[in-house]
């Protein structure tokens, strides 16, 4: 199996790219590190953001906690297509009460 082909199958995602969509590969769909995640989320690397991530990645109430987890070195992770499905799953819910 191509490199290419193996990353693809590990995030089952695809970029759409005007008329033809490529596999994403997986180093394009990872955050890495809670900096990385605060920028994404909020717009900004500041602490008050990072401190965010870290707030919002030790919540334990069912269905609010995003989909960070710990990679390597306890290091905060997170794929952006996942994120943007859980932001998803919030507005629905959201709209739905």
């Amino acid at each position: 199996m191509s490199n290419l082909a193996h990353q693809s199958s590990l995030t089952g995602s695809r970029l759409s790219t005007g008329n033809t969509t490529a596999p994403l590969r997986l180093a394009d769909d990872l955050l890495l590190g809670a900096e990385e995640i605060a920028e994404f989320l909020f717009g900004d690397r500041s602490k008050k953001a990072v401190r965010k991530v870290f707030y919002l990645g030790n919540e334990i109430q069912a269905g609010k906690r995003p989909p960070i987890f710990k990679l390597g070195n306890h290091k905060y992770a997170a794929r952006r297509s996942r994120m943007l499905q859980w932001i998803a799953e919030q507005e629905e819910a959201a709209t739905a009460v």
